[in-house]
């Protein structure tokens, strides 16, 4: 049985680009499937099992294979089990926590860092600047959202990280980490359905400052 690839990490840390490099090296077709919106694979089921035996070089690309529930994630483990040799499976996440052991077992890992796959890959976007000159943008990108801080002035401090290209995945993850689990799963999950990143962290800056307003209050 060949194992499938867990690709995991933050929102922004490469996931899908290390994905599609895989694709275009193995020279395979890539079919992706965004399982967020399909937690019990109830319309998907059928799609992935005509897909798992094909005869033509495929990686079946499960986006979000951490929120399918425990009866979809056996139904994989199964697929996974009987697929055929030309087929792959990736299965992204950003939460090993809610995976199944069983289905982990026929999984191997890959764990993304923030911006470390792209540093990897960094060559390719050389230009006449010259190697040097982008690791420096990067870096100071780096240092100006660990100094972020939305508190002073949060409508301010949002233009400024947008005006100085800053990540706003990043940034949201560096907000949500005053925050309970629950919200930062559904903050998570809303952001895997499309919801621009920019306007989470809006939200996510306000609630918070509201907070610390009413406890200035009390």
């Amino acid at each position: 049985m060949k194992l499938a690839w867990l690709v995991c990490g933050s929102p922004g840390s490469g996931k899908s680009t290390w994905i599609i490099n895989r694709a275009k090296k193995e020279n395979a077709k890539l079919i992706r499937h965004i399982v967020r919106t399909d937690r019990s694979l109830r319309k998907g089921r059928p799609l992935l099992f005509s897909q798992h035996r094909s005869s033509e070089k495929t990686i079946i690309w499960l986006e979000g294979a951490d929120t399918l529930t425990t009866d979809a994630q056996a139904f994989l483990r199964r697929i996974l089990e009987t697929a055929g040799t030309n087929v792959e499976f990736v299965l992204e996440i950003r939460d090993e926590t809610t995976m199944n052991p069983p289905l982990l077992s026929r999984c191997q890992r890959i764990c993304m860092k923030d911006h470390s796959y792209r540093q990897q890959n960094i060559a390719e976007l050389v230009d006449k600047r010259g190697f040097a000159d982008i690791r420096k943008m990067i870096q100071l990108a780096d240092q100006r959202e660990n100094i972020w801080n939305p508190w002073i002035n949060p409508k301010e401090s949002l233009i400024q990280a947008r005006a100085q290209g800053l990540n706003p995945e990043k940034l949201l993850n560096k907000i949500l980490k005053k925050e309970s689990f629950d919200l930062q799963r559904d903050y998570y999950r809303r952001l895997g359905d499309g919801i621009s990143p920019w306007l989470l962290l809006s939200w996510a800056v306000m609630r918070l400052t509201n907070e610390k307003m009413k406890q200035n209050a009390a």
